[in-house]
């Protein structure tokens, strides 16, 4: 590897870490909300029984 290659992979492998960061946070929130939208239809069918069956 040239010199002047290394500093680019080091930015590439930084770009990289930074991307798969910002994947596994918008996972992480999506997993979140949906746990909220489950409760909150569960706490829906607890109020109103036979509606949302």
């Amino acid at each position: 590897m040239t010199a002047s290659a290394k500093p680019m992979t080091a930015k590439f492998a930084q770009t990289a870490k930074t991307a798969i960061a910002c994947d596994l946070f918008v996972a992480d929130h999506k997993i979140k909300t949906n746990a909220e939208e489950i409760r909150r239809k569960n706490e829906l069918k607890s109020q109103f029984p036979g509606v949302f069956d």
